[in-house]
């Protein structure tokens, strides 16, 4: 049939009054439209197999089939907004979220998986309200800032929150490279890059001070608590396959104008004409020339002042960096070239069952990624398995490892600082001197005028030779075991005793080929750091309920502590034999050092009691203290022992 106008009007089912505001959309397109103050709408179909969807928040949506009418009126039933629902809070323990005093936002785990992201923290952007991430220029696994509800201290570089994984509180520091925002420092990020979040079952974000007491100073930031996949609720045997390939394309650059070349201050230019021969003036480091409209060269001193308005550009003749004549041209997109393409992707298998006695889930992800930066890559395997088993009627044992194996690859973030600081101008070619021939010498070195090199006058040659032909890679562990013994002494009173760890090294190296004549120079390095922290928890939990009034106490006590370790030896002087990588190779005698750092000791004891009448009105009392323990020498360093 031709086009006909449905009209109508919606209402709501408890009251019968108007809903304005409601979008009529036509299904499986874009059409639709609002329904006005007094809840009347109007909207033309194209057949009369034609469905109407009726949606409007807090309400079911309602969908029907146009057959032919030309008036349809809807009324739409309020929806169950999850007043019933249950979360994961601080601990671990699930709570209906109208027995909350505080903001939770509770994600689930596939969507984090969806979002595709080497970091899984930057995935929760926009899905909490007060959760603010910021990522630094690291590439693929480089920190992420994390705030909820802005800064609670304000001489602290992070005000980081914590990160809870089935229990076991992942310490979350970034880099001074993210902190200070150094453009020279390699930022690896810390160890929330080795999560895997198709582990993941759901993410509560704890907002406030009240969400994160039972954490006492560690949560004050707030919390970010990760419960992963146990296969409960599963019956039987299955089996999930997941891939997944994505790109990463960078698709614009900052506005840069490209009217004007680079120039200095008034006064500073004077005039030359070619040479006897007709050659042109060479280009020197400081100076550039090209042709005016008199026919002769003008010279622009000290354009690398980083003063941007300069000379119009208006396509003359110049001599460029290599001594071939090219026009004077802006080079536009030059630092939206200087990335590549993106690639990456990700292979999950899971196998999950269970009976009415117990649970597995035993997963294999393996993640590889090729960034937008030269030479920076990432890949993770990922290994997970949990188990739970009734040993008793009253008796639960539960236990889960992880192992993650990561190797995060140069990192370096001051790629786009060459461009934004002047040091490559508007009218640099980054197409035509991103070439290894350019920036490596044949001697091996960078090219330079006093070697003679042809390319010795290109600027930042050192850039692309750093980025190109040197490496920083690590390799990085997490190994994260849990045990849970469960008692359910009566129906009322459970006991919960938990012992978890987190351990997590890395194994770093540095390769620098020399850039002075034929390798002259030259550096290597390997560092080895331990990062260990061990958690044993003793829980009861009481739940009783008189008449109208419901009560529930949990009262805890744990031991938590934690060391590091770290060395690191290094050449010293550049490299015997240029290009061969081992510390023997040192010219001067090897360069180490090492420490322990960050042993430290906190007995805790806390306490959670809710208070509910007619399952209505609900009052929480949190309480918790800390005993700390962190014996260190006053530099920091040192040998010790804690007791």
């Amino acid at each position: 049939m031709a086009q006909q106008t449905v009209s109508g009007t919606v209402v709501s089912e408890s009251d019968g009054f108007s809903v304005p505001g409601a979008t009529v959309l036509e299904k499986g397109t874009t059409h639709g439209v609002l329904t006005d103050n007094d809840g009347k709408y109007s909207i033309q179909v194209t057949s009369e197999k034609t469905t109407l969807v009726f949606s409007f928040i807090g309400m079911s949506t309602v969908e029907e089939v146009v057959n032919d009418r030309t008036v349809i009126n809807v009324k739409m039933a309020s929806q169950n907004i999850g007043l019933d629902e249950v979360v994961v809070t601080a601990l671990g323990i699930k709570r209906e979220t109208k027995k909350l005093g505080y903001g939770v936002t509770e994600v689930k785990g596939d969507e984090l998986a969806q979002a595709n992201t080497a970091n899984p923290v930057q995935a929760l952007q926009g899905k909490s309200t007060g959760l603010s991430i910021g990522s630094s220029d690291g590439g693929l696994f480089g920190n992420s800032k994390i705030q909820i509800r802005g800064i609670s201290v304000l001489n602290s570089k992070s005000n980081q929150p914590i990160f809870v994984i089935d229990g076991v509180i992942i310490e979350n520091s970034i880099s001074d490279a993210s902190a200070d925002w150094d453009a020279s420092a390699n930022d690896f990020g810390n160890q929330l890059k080795n999560l895997n979040p198709d582990e993941f079952e759901s993410i509560s974000v704890l907002k406030g001070a009240a969400s994160t007491a039972l954490y006492g100073s560690r949560g004050m930031n707030g919390a970010i608590v990760i419960k992963t996949k146990d296969g409960a609720g599963k019956k039987g045997i299955g089996v999930m396959v997941n891939q997944s390939v994505g790109i990463d394309y960078v698709y614009a650059q900052p506005d840069i104008q490209y009217e004007f070349g680079p120039g200095t201050i008034a006064g500073f230019v004077d005039y030359g004409e070619q040479d006897a021969n007709g050659r042109y003036y060479q280009y020197a480091p400081q100076t550039q020339y090209y042709k005016n409209d008199k026919g002769m060269f003008t010279k622009i001193n000290n354009p690398g002042a980083g003063v941007a308005f300069g000379p119009k550009f208006d396509g003359r003749e110049i001599e460029d960096f290599d001594g071939t004549i090219t026009k004077y041209l802006p080079s536009k997109n030059n630092m939206k070239d200087a990335y590549k393409t993106g690639f990456n992707t990700n292979t999950s298998v899971a196998l999950s069952g269970g009976n009415d006695k117990g649970t597995f889930y035993l997963s294999d992800s393996y993640n590889i990624r090729k960034g937008t930066s030269p030479s920076n890559e990432f890949s993770r395997n990922s290994l997970l398995f949990s188990g739970s088993y009734k040993l008793a009627s009253w008796l639960k044992a539960e236990a889960s490892i992880s192992h993650t194996i990561s190797n995060p690859k140069n990192p370096g973030n001051d790629l786009s600082a060459s461009f934004i600081d002047g040091n490559l101008e508007n009218w640099y070619d980054t197409k035509k001197w991103n070439k290894r021939e350019i920036y490596q010498a044949p001697h091996g070195g960078i090219p330079s005028t006093a070697y003679g090199d042809q390319y010795g006058n290109v600027p930042n040659n050192a850039l692309w030779f750093n980025y190109n032909l040197n490496s920083s890679t690590q390799e990085e562990q997490v190994v994260r075991p849990v045990v849970r013994l469960t008692a359910n002494l009566a129906k009322w009173i459970s006991v919960t005793a938990e012992g978890n760890m987190n351990y997590y090294t890395v194994t770093s190296e540095r390769k620098e080929l020399g850039t002075g004549y034929a390798n002259e120079g030259g550096f290597y390095l390997m560092g080895n750091s331990t990062d260990r922290s061990r958690t044993a928890k003793l829980t009861a939990s009481m739940n009783k309920n008189w008449g109208d009034f419901t009560s529930s106490l949990i009262v805890g006590g744990e031991l938590w502590d934690q060391s590091k370790e770290y060395t690191q030896v290094k050449t010293d002087g550049g490299l015997i034999v240029p290009g061969k990588f081992f510390l023997s190779n040192s010219k001067k005698t090897l360069v180490s050092e090492g420490k322990i750092s960050n042993t430290k000791q906190i007995n805790s004891v806390y306490a959670l009691l809710n208070l509910g009448w007619k399952n209505q009105l609900f009052v929480d009392i949190t309480g918790r203290n800390d005993w700390s323990s962190a014996l260190v020498y006053t530099n920091g360093t040192g040998n010790f022992w804690i007791r």
